[in-house]
């Protein structure tokens, strides 16, 4: 039974971790969708691998159905851009591009889930991992979720905050007992 709850627990903490790691990607693609000019530091040249700023080749734009196409194709190459490498140069971005701050304490306590979650997956670490810390990685994960959600509201981007409607369903359905 416990290897059971351990495999439990271990797949909640890798589950609700899968967050941590999509959400600067989803956040790019919402900036640049919403701002295309700001795409222009991500954008090379695909084809030539040069690797000047804001340029694409004219292919590109020829073999587009259409500009919605040809942006959408943009955006998604200029977020994968912006999000390479670790947490932490993924929060720069965030922090460059978004003109904001990120509480260093969030970045290190993300930090170290990320730092749990390779050693489970790359390293097949047979480390345990409890019921307090799966809850407390999704509490830490629903804050930098919130926080994102903030900055890209600040940044003209409209988001549905899902964490604040899915608390006034549940104040209602405690209302209606």
């Amino acid at each position: 039974m416990l290897v059971q709850a351990q495999a439990y627990l271990r797949g909640s903490f890798l589950k609700t971790h899968l967050q941590t790691l999509s959400a600067p990607d989803d956040f790019f693609i919402c900036l640049f969708s919403t701002h295309p000019q700001r795409m222009y530091n991500y954008l090379t040249s695909k084809e030539t691998n040069d690797e000047s700023k804001g340029k694409i080749d004219l292919k590109e734009i020829l073999q587009a159905t259409s500009m919605g196409e040809l942006i959408q194709s943009l955006v998604v190459r200029a977020a994968s851009k912006a999000t390479q490498g670790s947490l932490d140069g993924k929060i720069k971005t965030i922090e460059r591009e978004a003109k904001t701050k990120i509480d260093p304490a969030i970045v290190s306590e993300l930090r170290l889930l990320v730092e749990l979650r390779n050693r489970i997956v790359h390293e097949a670490s047979a480390e345990n991992v409890t019921a307090p810390q799966v809850k407390a990685s999704a509490e830490l994960i629903k804050n930098y979720l919130e926080l994102l959600g903030n900055i890209a509201e600040n940044n003209g981007i409209v988001v549905q905050n899902m964490f604040r409607r899915l608390d006034e369903i549940a104040q209602d359905l405690k209302q209606k007992r």
